[in-house]
């Protein structure tokens, strides 16, 4: 038996794009479902976004980075777990998982 596992695609890809590739390939849809819907782009916002830009700023910045994600990752945190419990209708990534 082989899995597939697709975590993320460039935009533009649907669940149904990977199953109309995979499908006559001979892999089944085990698993199929969007992620980074509004709360999982939000806590990619806070956690990755917004800290580069600050480092593009001034790499000074970096010295305060500790301090941001001391107070940040609670929530980052929590908006992740909610993103990926809840069933998003869109998003910016995909969990796809397939088998053979």
């Amino acid at each position: 038996m082989k899995v597939l596992s697709v975590k993320y695609a460039r935009n533009g890809y649907s669940k149904e794009d990977f199953e109309s590739k995979l499908h006559p390939l001979g892999f089944k849809t085990l698993k199929s479902k969007y992620t980074y819907g509004f709360w999982g782009n939000l806590a990619w916002r806070l956690g990755i976004k917004y800290p580069i830009m600050m480092v593009n700023i001034s790499k000074l910045l970096l010295v305060v980075l500790p301090l941001y994600y001391l107070i940040t990752f609670p929530f980052t945190f929590i908006m992740m777990l909610i993103d990926f419990n809840t069933s998003n209708k869109v998003g910016s990534g995909i969990n796809f998982i397939a088998k053979k």
